[in-house]
């Protein structure tokens, strides 16, 4: 869910210093310009689902150098990382120019926005959404231009030619907080992405035994009008998570998106915990947390109810919730029932 990456942009093609020759004794300039260096930009793309990138640098086309004839150099080729909506994109070097857009449009015909703001981070919020995270280097100046009324721009510089500039260069740290309209919150082993499964197109990993959701699952639910929503599986959260106990803040960080949170709670008695317990604790840790985060609309799913013998844990919960004023459904997601 955390990347740090290098950005270069493409290195800017030389320009050419050739000659027409026009008569034994007459000569005239005819090199031409090179090819600008290619971009690198970061686009959110909804078919990503983490930051798992099999590398950490990447880096813009090179130009090409002019040639004679006033031939100008062929442009390097831009560079997409491809991240998933959500992403935070945060330039770590201080002090340096902020992150901006261009007027050209990005991969999915979408014009990307310039951003003007301190410190430079950049959310991705968006299916499309681009951003310019390196400029390549401006081209060399051939010859042909050099010998030009533009040669008053250039006193200072040979009247041969000028080679091509270096890209930029910067470094990033990328952080992925999921965006889902439901956000299923519980404690690990409480049947998370069981009910994920049960409920959308997701499949992701389940096994008898805890933490075996590392990174959120985002899967997507289709209702018969056509209407869709999308629902993340929140790593399990322990006590302590909003000290940073363990990986809590690796965790919570993702509730942060979510519309709706769902509480899923653990109606077996593991360990012998009260579900009550349960879903105090897990409301104090987000509070602690980030007081907002209870305010966001929420229910209650108490799971694993195909359990017999039970019905004193549920009463625990039902009390609680009743208390609380939050909405209680029953089921068990492992059979899909409730």
């Amino acid at each position: 869910d955390k990347a740090n990456i290098e950005v270069h942009g493409g290195k800017g093609g030389n320009g050419c210093a050739s000659f027409e020759i026009l008569s034994p004794s007459v000569k005239r300039p005819n090199g031409g310009n090179g090819g600008a260096g290619g971009n690198v930009y970061i686009v959110a793309d909804k078919t990503m689902t983490h930051l798992a990138l099999q590398r950490s640098h990447f880096n813009g086309g090179n130009g090409s150098h002019g040639g004679a004839d006033g031939m100008t150099g062929r442009r390097g080729d831009d560079f997409y990382i491809k991240v998933p909506c959500g992403t935070i994109v945060t330039e770590k070097v201080s002090n340096s120019e902020l992150l901006g857009g261009i007027n050209e449009t990005d991969m999915f015909g979408n014009e990307p926005q310039a951003y003007d703001a301190d410190p430079p981070t950049v959310d991705l919020d968006e299916h499309g959404k681009c951003i310019l995270v390196a400029r390549g280097g401006k081209p060399g100046i051939g010859n042909k231009g050099l010998s030009s009324g533009k040669a008053r721009l250039f006193r200072s510089m040979s009247l041969q030619k000028s080679i091509g500039h270096p890209g930029q260069h910067k470094s990033l740290f990328l952080e992925l907080k999921s965006i889902a309209d439901v956000g299923l919150v519980g404690y690990p082993n409480a049947g998370k992405s069981t009910l994920l499964a049960s409920l959308s197109n997701a499949r992701p990993k389940i096994a008898p035994y805890p933490f075996t959701t590392l990174h959120p699952n985002i899967g997507v639910i289709q209702y018969s009008d056509h209407k869709s929503i999308s629902m993340a599986d929140i790593p399990g959260i322990i006590d302590g998570a909003s000290v940073d106990r363990g990986l809590g803040h690796e965790f919570l960080r993702h509730i942060e998106r979510t519309k709706i949170i769902v509480y899923v709670i653990d109606g077996s008695g593991t360990d012998e915990r009260l579900p009550g317990n349960d879903l105090k604790s897990l409301l104090t840790e987000l509070k602690e947390y980030d007081n907002e985060l209870i305010k966001k609309p929420s229910l209650v799913f108490l799971n694993k109810v195909d359990i017999e013998n039970k019905d004193k844990l549920h009463e625990n919960l039902k009390r609680a919730t009743h208390r609380l004023g939050l909405p209680l459904l029953k089921g068990s997601a492992k059979y899909s029932k409730g």
